[in-house]
Parts: structure tokens; sequence; C-alpha cells
């Protein structure tokens, strides 16, 4: 059904109210020609052991980003590790300051 490029995931905070409090909705969609598919909510069903290992959903790189930009911007992060793109700009950012004062104070041209 239609290209990779077709398929769109995204991931939205849901407003606070009684019914649904702090939690993430994700939704998923594909286009093909001019009609729109709309993904319906995940059913499960009992299986034999031996097909266990059948994903539900195989998504792209650029999917996984996009969830994983979206995740970001609900206001999750990671549970354990300690790097980020915002943790690795601040230190990259303090790191050229470091080398500033270092070639000042040696009098170094860069």
């Amino acid at each position: 059904m239609g290209t990779a490029k077709d398929f769109h995931i995204r991931a939205v905070r849901t407003e606070f109210d009684f019914r649904r409090h702090g939690q993430i909705s994700l939704y998923a969609g594909q286009k093909q020609g001019n009609d729109f598919f709309e993904a319906q909510p995940l059913e499960f069903k009992l299986i034999r052991e031996y097909e266990k290992d059948r994903p539900f959903l195989e998504i792209s790189k650029h999917s996984a980003q996009i969830i994983m930009d979206d995740l970001w911007e609900c206001g999750l992060r990671p549970s354990e590790g300690s790097g980020s793109a915002g943790s690795l700009k601040a230190t990259q950012s303090h790191l050229a300051d470091m080398k500033k004062i270092a070639f000042n104070s040696l009098k170094i041209q860069e």
C-alpha cells in the first residue's frame, strides 16, 4: 500500500482531561493516490508460540526519527544516559570557549 514516503506517523501529547491525563497519542496514516488510509486502534489476538517474534509495525528510520522528535516535544526524555543533542551542543560551546581562553593566554593565533 503506497511507498514508505507516503506513510506518516506522529505522536502528540494529550491535553489534560480526566480520562486521559498524561497520555501520548500515536497517529498513523498512509496516502495511496487520492485516498488516505488511517491506522485503527491496535488489536491483540492470541497466537501460537512460534509466531511471537512477528512485529506489528515496521517503519523507516525517517519515520522513527519523527516519532522521537515528537516524543521529545511531548516532554519525554531518555530514562538512562546523559547524552542529548542539547547537552552535546552545550559541551561543544564550552570547549570552544575554553580553547579561546587557552589560545589567548598562550598568545597563540588560530
